[in-house]
């Protein structure tokens, strides 16, 4: 299961540091930038690693528990302590003052592995799917997929709006051992049970695909 992160801050090597730990990541520079995303509400994210001065952490958090229950992991710089208590009282996942990558990335790892189980289930306006009950729900009602098909979907789910290239989606569905004409075979099965929210798989041309739940045009899909 690939994890979702959403990185706000501007540290790059961080950022690439996660990327080659196989996790989706979203970087946005500011809060600013963070504020729509969260507010759609249409792009669940595992887990959310805040970069802040001490002087805007604790204030910025809160403006992220207004609009999400995500996790957060704040990020200060070096030695900056004194809003830590502060913030994690206020619900905070963790707070890391410079700390060295392997420890981020086990920090992550324990963030993750303790909320596993509320990401099992993925939910968007009249579609959700779980996989601890392997079933996905369709307008409320259970859709008929194969084991496959419901392994891709859930891919999809969980990378919403993520562009999906083919050799990632035959790495982890097929372990590579498979062509490009069988995923076409899978997307086309899903368009048709997924009836007319089948235009939320979107196909780029010589890219992959992008999952955008009921959040395009109203066109057959491409």
């Amino acid at each position: 299961m690939v994890s979702r992160l959403l990185f706000i801050g501007k540290n790059t090597s961080l950022c690439h540091l996660l990327l080659r730990q196989g996790y989706s990541l979203v970087p946005v520079p500011s809060w600013r930038e963070a504020e729509p995303l969260l507010k759609t509400g249409a792009a669940p994210f595992s887990l959310i690693l805040l970069e802040a001065e001490s002087t805007a952490a604790l204030s910025v958090f809160l403006k992220l528990r207004e609009l999400t229950e995500t996790p957060v992991i704040i990020l200060a710089p070096d030695g900056q302590r004194s809003p830590e208590a502060a913030c994690l009282l206020a619900g905070a996942e963790d707070y890391l003052s410079g700390c060295e990558p392997e420890v981020l990335q086990a920090r992550v790892q324990v963030a993750l592995r303790r909320h596993r189980s509320s990401l099992d289930e993925i939910s968007f306006p009249g579609f959700s799917i779980d996989s601890r009950r392997h079933s996905a729900l369709l307008d409320g009602r259970p859709m008929a997929l194969t084991p496959k098909e419901f392994d891709l979907l859930y891919y999809f789910a969980q990378n919403h709006s993520q562009v999906l290239t083919r050799g990632q989606i035959l790495d982890h569905l097929w372990d590579g051992e498979a062509d490009d004409r069988l995923i076409d075979t899978y997307i086309r099965n899903l368009r048709r049970k997924l009836g007319p929210h089948g235009r939320s798989l979107v196909t780029l041309r010589g890219v992959g695909y992008r999952f955008l739940w009921d959040t395009v045009p109203d066109t057959p899909p491409v």
